[in-house]
């Protein structure tokens, strides 16, 4: 719903900038009831029921005509909850907050025109928008989400599938079909892998589209120095020495398709390779882990149905001493889905992820808590959605 920013002059706003933009005010609330649980390990779950809340978010955005065809934008987004976030049921709804607002999500600040747009902030980059334009999980949000498999390593996620901050992304204009990003993003601070003093932190995405008729193809990269999560970098491959400094990298790979063949029926497909390095080799067991893993899936709208189905793998983890046994993981995911209007829907889902017994992958949102490696999570539910 769009409105003037006449309805912000109560906060003592000056009726000249009115004039010069617009705000739009939108958001979605979504809320599910879950029945989770985990099998095939020592202390299994039984089934618990949870509320969770998925992609709810509220956002306001809009932008400024500067002339000569540029414009000022500016986008501020974030998460909502509609219960306490207590975990007293065996899962947690993602959002990591006691309060309605929750982590911040897409915003920033920014620049376009006919050469493309420049933002920065907190982003989306195009390795994450890649893998969540082939999700059918409204939002790419929820338990039957397959990023718990392309978006980790050996159940470790990796954040490439997160969002981004200390962000400077450049888009290109479309020509021809063809698109192209780029993102940087500094640390803005130090951290530790272990006892380790990191010292540069950065980080690079770039990301490459084509679009034709109904068919999608893209490529996108990261590289990640000074790597900023130092559970991966203690999970996969232990601790550095007290005071050492570290250059740990992470460089990942993903390719996209999707095709639309017309009368409501969709495919899609991604492959994802991706290989954390630790720099102290001479002090770890294994300096590097790589790991391979691919996503397939169709869809089919009828009248205001959806029926959707995705299926996703990893394969044994690579260590520099060879592959890990077992550390393979696959997810299924079946959903259908109703629009009972433009702007409200209801959905049915089941997922459920088969780990490897040295795997640990868990739902990427709303994970089930109690998991050891080996557990298998999985879920049925149902959620109403919407947007505003």
């Amino acid at each position: 719903m769009q409105k003037k920013l006449i309805a912000l002059a109560i906060a003592g706003l000056s009726s000249v900038a009115f004039a010069q933009s617009n705000v739009v005010i939108y958001g979605v609330a979504d809320l599910g009831v879950e029945s989770a649980s985990i099998s095939n390990q020592a202390a299994n779950m039984g089934n618990k029921t949870r509320v969770v809340s998925n992609s709810s978010h509220i956002g306001f955005k809009g932008e400024e005509d500067l002339g000569n065809g540029l414009k000022a934008l500016f986008q501020l987004e974030t998460a909502l909850t509609y219960g306490n976030n207590a975990d007293t049921n065996g899962g947690t709804n993602g959002l990591n907050s006691a309060a309605n607002f929750g982590a911040s999500r897409d915003s920033f600040l920014g620049l376009s025109g006919a050469f493309g747009s420049v933002k920065v902030g907190t982003l989306t980059g195009p390795y994450r928008a890649q893998g969540n334009a082939l999700s059918y999980a409204p939002g790419a949000s929820g338990v039957a989400y397959t990023g718990a498999i392309y978006g980790t390593i050996g159940g470790v996620k990796t954040g490439t599938d997160d969002r981004t901050s200390n962000a400077i992304a450049y888009v290109s204009p479309t020509v021809n079909g063809f698109n192209a990003t780029l993102l940087y993003a500094a640390a803005g601070n130090r951290n530790t892998d272990g006892a380790a003093t990191s010292v540069n932190g950065k980080e690079w995405q770039l990301g490459l589209q084509y679009a034709i008729g109904g068919l999608t193809l893209g490529y996108a990269h990261v590289t990640r120095n000074e790597v900023q999560f130092s559970t991966l970098a203690t999970a996969l491959n232990g601790a550095v020495a007290v005071g050492t400094p570290y250059s740990d990298e992470l460089k990942a790979n993903r390719l996209t398709g999707k095709y639309n063949f017309g009368q409501g029926t969709s495919i899609v497909a991604l492959w994802d390779k991706q290989k954390y390095e630790n720099s102290a080799a001479a002090l770890v067991a294994n300096p590097s882990a790589e790991r391979t893993a691919w996503m397939v899936g169709a869809g089919h709208q009828f009248g205001r149905s959806l029926v959707s189905v995705e299926y996703a793998r990893a394969k044994e983890v690579e260590l520099s001493t060879g592959d890990l046994a077992d550390s393979d993981a696959k997810q299924w995911s079946l959903a259908y889905s109703y629009d009972l209007s433009k702007r409200t829907k209801v959905r049915a889902y089941w997922t459920k992820i088969d780990n490897g017994s040295a795997s640990a992958s868990n739902f990427y949102n709303n994970a089930v808590t109690g998991q050891a490696a080996g557990g298998d999570p999985r879920s049925l539910g149902a959620s109403l959605r919407h947007s505003f």
